[in-house]
């Protein structure tokens, strides 16, 4: 094999190897070598520091399109939170949410939304994608 080819297949066999290292299936998920806080990048974030808008456009798209609705606010179960920011901030967000009323059912999402910057007049909260990962799972245990 030519030096020049050699050179070009180690370095397709490390991209591809970077890729996969570098390509978990949540933003949030953290990736090797990188630091906490990443300008520009994703972010850990906890339950307390999302803002409470985030849960509106999800719980709205998951009664229009999956017909999931409770009878009150769900009880959310946060397995990862993580935000970006842009012109504004995005969310990442893998949540079990659970509901007593009328019935017990539990639907597991992982939901995008981006808050805008504060304007006048107000810009709506956008959901950007929402994926249901299973529905009625089971309760954690722990």
């Amino acid at each position: 094999m030519a030096p020049g080819r050699a050179l070009l297949a180690l370095c397709l066999c490390t991209a591809l190897a970077a890729a996969s290292a570098y390509a978990p299936a949540s933003k949030c998920e953290p990736k090797v070598g990188s630091p906490i806080m990443i300008g520009g990048g994703w972010n850990p974030v906890n339950d307390g520091q999302l803002p409470k808008q985030v849960w509106a456009p999800i719980l709205a798209e998951l009664k229009a399109k999956h017909s999931w609705s409770c009878g009150q606010l769900p009880v959310r179960a946060i397995q990862k939170a993580c935000y970006q920011v842009t012109a504004g901030q995005s969310y990442q967000i893998v949540v079990i949410l659970r509901c007593w009323t009328p019935k017990f059912s539990a639907i597991k999402v992982e939901a995008e939304v981006r808050v805008p910057l504060p304007t006048t007049p107000p810009l709506p909260v956008t959901l950007t994608s929402l994926k249901v990962l299973r529905r009625n799972p089971q309760p954690a245990v722990g």
